[in-house]
């Protein structure tokens, strides 16, 4: 059961946190890590939130045909980029509408099976 949100503005912040409790979630988005913090259904009980951190984690950035995404951009932000429109089919693929306004690139990168959408089309066009 969730018992204490952190909510730090800097990486060094976030990493004290994540160092001083063994046992915190890093959240950014949520889509996966929120629902076990609150019905309990995991160990762990401190979420280490990004929601203030402000360290460009969340930009797009397109050079020429180089692409660069934060970890903490959203897949609804990917989908409304028209720079990215290759990617639309792919992205109205991953869950709803809702869920791609919480779930962060980073976080679709990292989750367990069978997520991971993302990252398939993404090496798929050579990232």
């Amino acid at each position: 059961m969730l018992a204490a949100v952190r909510a730090p503005e800097t990486l060094v912040d976030v990493f004290q946190a994540l160092t001083s409790d063994p046992d915190a979630v890093l959240v950014a988005g949520g889509t996966i890590a929120v629902p076990d913090l609150t019905l309990g259904t995991g160990r762990r009980t401190t979420a280490v939130a990004l929601s203030r951190l402000h360290a460009g984690l969340d930009a797009i950035a397109v050079d020429g045909d180089v692409v660069t995404l934060g970890a903490m951009v959203r897949l609804s932000a990917l989908e409304r980029d028209r720079r990215l429109a290759v990617l639309a089919p792919v992205l109205a693929a991953i869950g709803s509408p809702t869920l791609r306004n919480s779930a962060t690139v980073g976080g679709n990168f990292f989750v367990a099976g069978p997520y991971g959408d993302l990252a398939v089309a993404l090496v798929a066009l050579g990232a």
